[in-house]
């Protein structure tokens, strides 16, 4: 077997959990009903196919992603152009993961080549690092491993430079697994821990699945049985909570080929048939291929040739279809190991050498050593003893570790057939030297096995005792988080706003203003919902904060003996959608703009809040034209300082806590705005956050 388990990295499409993405898809069908054609009309057939191929409905995903290709390329923008390439790059790429999922891997290509083009021509470092990633990734799944690495460094260099720490999980994933099919086991190792630390720090459950399937899947290659099978039970146990069906079949091969190994046929099939049922409801052509080959070699086992042979044929055939060639070599490689134990070795040979012409052509070194090893057994079978020798000193050249002591005698034993059976005499001599090369080779093993035992003793110590300590300081950092966030909550929802709002509510009741006291209580109690709802939130989509905080300033405007203006805008290049920002972070320096600038102005007061994206960071400016902040101090109002004090204080807090989590620097510029005569004309407050977006 090639592969010991499926892995299906999502790169940039760790998306909700399934019963989460329904919800998300039925509001967004509504939603889809009345909308323009223009991008936000594009921007949500994308959203649509994104969050549907996570519910496995990949036929429904392409659907929608299609259209919004469509439409991207003929929409009329604002500048004159006649193509959305940001929604046209992201069809692709959507486009391209669905043929993944499906195992059609020179479509997935030939999109992600669209999508990487598209990103190159509009400068989005992020989704050609994506590109990258999912190039690769195809690539690792044909067996061209060369080419993925090529891919993955590429991604990891502009991922590291951006400072995408989910983005950078993956890439050490993808790696991982690469040096895992080249047999440096430690370096893979290394990969997929330092994945796995990322993931559980940002809190990505369905990542810690794929790095528990990955980590498994290097102790499997080093025969660490008992580990692999308890990686593949903790990512299983995630999957399933998650409810990532993906996850459950790749995991249910994995538990499934371990039984095998241990012998344990009944349980292997058990699983493997729930892997296979999983595969055939999402359309996984790859995981439906890999449990029909999993069972073929079960059924071999038992004996059973002629069903081992038909789920050896259906595998074979998918992987034919969906360009998997090093599992097209591995099919007829066991395809040949069962005719040898059915007696028809014309049979096996004509599949041995089927297999191990493709296995060449890719360089798939494994299955050409374990095609090596039964060719020489057929042959040795037909007392063909030349191309006995021959093939076994093919095996042992391509074989990485130096032959055991049976080994070498059944070598021995064939080149004697071939070249005479008369020299006895050196073949004693032979079988003596190699019983001693043996005997120094079994004390050389005990030696590096016991030093490795300590170091494996000493490193498992070292490995407990640090993630040990992360974890306590995780803890602490969490618990502060929280204490931050309840403060900034509570700021939020002051008593004082409250009391206001609902006495504004009470004098409308009784200048009998029936219409003006449901407006402002319906705007009152959608503004309380929508604050509890992003609390609870280390992150929300820029449109909504925006809402929010219009919702805020539509009530305040509404309370004030003179109403001012407001104008939101929002730089062209940023998806309000799809980036995120702490929730409310904006809200205390509007609220300051308020009641310390525009409540004692005379005439019109305006607050103009301006959103912009600046060196991979948001850049966020609240500006008004009230009285300024010398007049203000001047009119001294102790309550109104208190809140301004605290709401700046807590505001520091979130971000510098932000800074810890996102490695990112952050600001905030208090800027007293003055005309010629040095008189106020208002103030202007800029802080910068960090471009995080939902894909």
């Amino acid at each position: 077997m090639r592969k010991v388990a499926i892995v299906i990295t999502l790169s940039y499409l760790l998306f909700q959990f399934h019963a989460k993405a329904q919800g998300i898809i039925d509001s967004l069908e509504t939603v889809l009903k009345t909308a323009k054609e223009d991008t936000n009309k594009v921007n949500t057939l994308n959203f649509l196919g994104r969050e549907l191929i996570n519910t496995g409905d990949y036929d429904k995903a392409k659907e929608y992603a299609t259209v919004a290709l469509s439409l991207s390329q003929k929409i009329n923008l604002p500048d004159g152009s006649y193509e959305f390439k940001k929604g046209e790059a992201k069809s692709y790429r959507i486009i391209g993961i669905i043929y993944y999922f499906q195992g059609n891997y020179p479509a997935a290509l030939k999109n992600h080549l669209e999508a990487l083009k598209l990103y190159e021509k509009t400068e989005d470092k992020k989704g050609i690092a994506a590109s990258y990633s999912n190039i690769g990734l195809v690539y690792q799944n044909q067996g061209q491993y060369e080419d993925a690495l090529k891919n993955d460094l590429a991604a990891l260099k502009i991922q590291t430079a951006i400072k995408d720490s989910p983005s950078i999980a993956i890439t050490y994933n993808n790696m991982g697994i690469i040096n895992k099919e080249h047999g440096n086991y430690e370096e893979a190792l290394k990969n997929h821990f330092a994945a796995l630390k990322i993931r559980e720090e940002i809190g990505d459950k369905q990542g810690v699945a794929m790095s528990y399937v990955n980590i498994g899947n290097a102790y499997l290659e080093i025969s660490n049985y008992p580990d692999a099978l308890k990686n593949y039970f903790a990512s299983l146990k995630i999957s399933e909570e998650i409810g990532y069906k993906q996850g459950i079949a790749s995991n249910d091969i994995n538990i499934g080929r371990i039984y095998v190994l241990q012998l344990n046929y009944n349980e292997a099939i058990k699983y493997l048939m729930i892997a296979l049922k999983i595969g055939k409801e999402i359309g996984d052509k790859q995981g439906i291929a890999e449990s029909y080959l999993s069972l073929a070699i079960i059924y071999n086992k038992q004996s059973h040739n002629d069903e081992s042979l038909k789920n050896n044929l259906e595998a074979r055939k998918i992987f034919e279809e969906i360009g998997d060639m090093s599992n097209v070599a591995d099919a007829y490689n066991h395809a040949g190991e069962t005719y040898v134990n059915m007696g028809k070795y014309d049979d096996a040979l004509l599949n041995l050498n089927k297999g191990l012409k493709i296995a060449t052509s890719i360089n798939e070194k494994r299955i050409m050593r374990e095609i090596y090893s039964l060719m020489a057994e057929v042959y040795k079978k037909l007392n063909d003893y030349k191309k006995a020798f021959e093939y076994h000193s093919l095996y042992s050249e391509i074989k990485d570790t130096i032959l055991n002591e049976s080994n070498s005698k059944q070598i021995a034993e064939m080149k004697t057939k071939y070249e005479t059976e008369k020299k006895d005499k050196e073949i004693q001599l032979l079988n003596k030297d190699k019983e001693i090369q043996a005997t120094e080779l079994k004390r050389q093993t005990l030696i590096r096995n016991f030093t490795f035992w300590c170091l494996g003793i000493a490193g498992t110590f070292s490995y407990f005792l640090f993630r040990s300590f992360n974890r306590r300081r995780k803890t602490s950092f969490e618990k502060q988080v929280s204490e931050v966030e309840m403060k900034a909550l509570r700021s939020q929802m002051n008593p004082h706003f409250i009391f206001n709002a609902l006495q504004s509510v009470n004098d409308f009741i009784l200048k009998k203003d029936t219409m003006n006291a449901s407006n402002f209580l319906i705007k009152f109690s959608k503004l309380m919902r929508t604050v509890l709802e992003n609390s609870v939130h280390k992150e929300v989509p820029l449109e909504n904060d925006l809402a929010t905080l219009e919702l805020y300033m539509q009530l305040e405007s509404s309370r004030l003996d003179q109403p001012f203006e407001y104008e939101i805008i929002v730089d062209p290049k940023i998806d309000s959608a799809e980036t995120l920002i702490p929730p409310l972070i904006l809200q205390p320096f509007v609220e300051n703009s308020i009641w310390h600038g525009l409540k004692h102005k005379k005439e019109k007061g305006k607050i103009k809040i301006e959103i912009k994206e600046e060196n991979n960071s948001i850049v966020c400016s609240i500006e008004d034209n009230g009285v300024g902040r010398e007049q203000a101090a001047m009119l001294k109002e102790p309550v109104p300082e208190k809140r301004e004090s605290l709401g700046m204080k807590l505001t520091k807090e979130r971000l510098k806590i932000l800074e810890q989590v996102k490695n990112f620097r952050s600001r905030i510029d208090v800027t007293d705005l003055k005309d010629a005569m040095n008189n106020p004309l208002g103030l202007r407050v800029e802080l910068s956050l960090p471009l995080a977006t939902l894909s």
